[in-house]
């Protein structure tokens, strides 16, 4: 997902604070493994006493592109910090003369509208291979809008009945 200054509607907040390289490299990237680690050109957390809560790490992928990394802990997703994270690399993006993206999985719909909520618009698939086994999504996460009934696309006969359950990497 792409932005540029008239897409993006990213909204400053007082929780976000800008880390400086020494707070980023104390960083569990474990916890936050969507966010890129020391190195990362720019990073916005936001804390919730001394445990830091939300983080957006920003990284370059080639003129005219920096990506967004971010990841909110468990417990305290849907809550706005996701967006307010966000909203402070992209608005720093801009402010540099480059343009923000960020990628996110089909499945994922939580992600999704955190990223559509400020302005990052859907301009590409990418589809990446890794070594080791093939993992695929076995659901989508959220829904689109609250309330929103879900319905299986897919037949049973269409079920994919090889899938071995998770194991941890």
């Amino acid at each position: 997902m792409f932005a540029d200054s008239t897409s993006w509607r990213g909204r400053s907040d007082d929780r976000v604070v800008a880390l400086a390289t020494d707070e980023l490299a104390e960083v569990d990237f474990e916890l936050f493994w969507h966010c890129f680690g020391p190195g990362s050109l720019a990073s916005f957390g936001v804390y919730r006493g001394v445990e830091m809560v939300a983080l957006a790490t920003v990284k370059e992928r080639g003129r005219p592109f920096m990506e967004i990394g971010v990841d909110v802990v468990q417990g305290v997703q849907a809550s706005g910090l996701g967006s307010a994270v966000v909203s402070a690399a992209g608005t720093w993006i801009l402010e540099q003369g480059w343009f923000p993206l960020a990628t996110v999985a089909p499945f994922n719909v939580p992600s999704t509208r955190t990223l559509r909520r400020v302005g990052l618009e859907y301009g590409m698939t990418e589809m990446s291979g890794v070594a080791g086994p093939f993992r695929v999504p076995p659901q989508p996460i959220g829904r689109p809008l609250p309330n929103t009934d879900i319905y299986d696309y897919y037949p049973d006969w269409a079920m994919n009945r090889g899938i071995r359950p998770r194991s941890e990497m």
